[in-house]
């Protein structure tokens, strides 16, 4: 499920037109004004964040929420996750972004509109 989430997140910022490319650096901005991601962006990071901006704003949306077990968030790579994604996820609580509660994150704050 969570790799789903995460696919339906990745295509929806690959598709993107023009202004939703637009609003997805926006959020970006906001997520990294918030703490998210570092101060300077990497070129190799971009479509990572895109991606990671997407689903939390999805997540809104939706009001969905996304488990992991302590099992993916100490080795994500085992089940083909971003390696950061349990980082992310934690600085997204702190942020005031997403609740976690035995392992299961889901929205606190509704993101701008995409």
């Amino acid at each position: 499920m969570v790799n789903e989430q995460i696919n339906l997140a990745r295509d929806a910022f690959q598709s993107a037109n023009v202004i939703q490319q637009l609003q997805i650096e926006a959020l970006r901005g906001e997520l990294r004004l918030r703490g998210l991601f570092s101060a300077q962006p990497r070129p190799t990071s971009l479509a990572y964040e895109s991606t990671l901006a997407v689903l939390l704003k999805q997540m809104s949306d939706n009001s969905s929420s996304i488990a992991l077990s302590k099992t993916m968030m100490s080795n994500p790579h085992k089940y083909d996750l971003p390696s950061m994604i349990p980082r992310d996820l934690g600085q997204s609580v702190q942020a005031g972004l997403l609740a976690v509660s035995n392992g299961t994150y889901t929205p606190t704050a509704k993101l701008g509109r995409l």
